[in-house]
């Protein structure tokens, strides 16, 4: 678990999201922390360990706040909630 919780660095920094033409990824073209398999930047100054996946017809999303022992995870077979954001406003009620 220890190599999943540290980020992977280019000699430039922090890598940026890959997103093609068309992508309607949200955090396209951003800077992005990343160990293997966990995304890895804080929440309001929280830590956080998350990570997303949508398909056809379907969406989810996995938020970690391992100091505060929280984790909300939103899955859905809808495409139009946005999972990322709903994780995050339920993290937020519980995070001050």
């Amino acid at each position: 678990m220890r190599a999943a919780l540290i980020p992977v660095a280019t000699p430039e920094g922090a890598p940026h999201w890959d997103s093609g033409p068309g992508d309607a990824d949200p955090l396209a073209g951003r800077p992005v922390w990343y160990g293997f398999g966990w995304f890895l930047d804080p929440y309001k100054d929280h830590a956080r360990m998350w990570h997303y996946g949508e398909t056809a017809g379907f969406k989810s999303s996995i938020q970690r706040f391992t100091k505060e022992n929280l984790t909300v995870i939103v899955l859905t077979n809808r495409t139009d909630i946005d999972a990322i954001n709903l994780s995050l406003q339920i993290a937020g009620l519980y995070l001050k």
